[in-house]
């Protein structure tokens, strides 16, 4: 029987799973606002490929926590950490499938009459997703405050975009349910 490693460099390998995670869904939002700047069906089809790694490395997270809290009995910072890391997955799995989701609706090279929307609530996630990685992996916690200023500025631009298609849906035709829905 092998011997099992130390809570550490669980902790650290955890770590290095969810760095490698969030760097994923980087490199998807950065296409995506390459994509929004000068179309290229060709490089969004990458991001599809880095959903499924996204999807694993949770999976990968999810276990290696699980691996811990079996065999380690991790106890204050040290329980607080895999927690805080199964929850961060979480969200970065989903910020994924957005990214992917969008992607795939992009493909057909159909940009939304909303461009400028978009594009703002790209850099502002992308912004907003630096500095988290930064405050978790660097310890700026500093970048906390301006987290959440960022956050709320996404959500301004995801309130406006349901307010636009709120309205292309008081018009009521089938094309402009279907134009509502991808704003959506």
């Amino acid at each position: 029987m092998s011997r099992i490693s130390s809570l550490e460099v669980q902790l650290s390998n955890v770590k290095s799973l969810l760095r490698t995670m969030c760097d994923a869904v980087n490199t998807g939002l950065v296409t995506l606002i390459q994509h929004f700047e000068h179309p290229n069906p060709n490089r969004l089809i990458k991001i599809v490929v880095l959903d499924s790694e996204i999807d694993n490395l949770e999976r990968a997270i999810d276990t290696s926590i699980l691996q811990i809290l079996a065999t380690q009995q991790p106890l204050g910072y040290e329980l607080r950490l895999a927690y805080a890391c199964a929850k961060i997955a979480h969200h970065i799995e989903r910020i994924g499938d957005a990214v992917e989701s969008l992607a795939r609706q992009l493909v057909n090279g159909d940009i939304p009459e909303q461009k400028e929307i978009f594009l703002e609530m790209l850099n502002d996630s992308k912004a907003l997703f630096e500095r988290s990685y930064t405050a978790m992996f660097e310890g700026d916690l500093a970048l906390i405050q301006e987290i959440h200023l960022l956050d709320d500025k996404v959500d301004f631009k995801q309130r406006e975009l349901y307010h636009i298609a709120k309205n292309i849906l008081k018009k009521g035709s089938k094309g402009n349910i279907d134009k509502a829905l991808r704003i959506i």
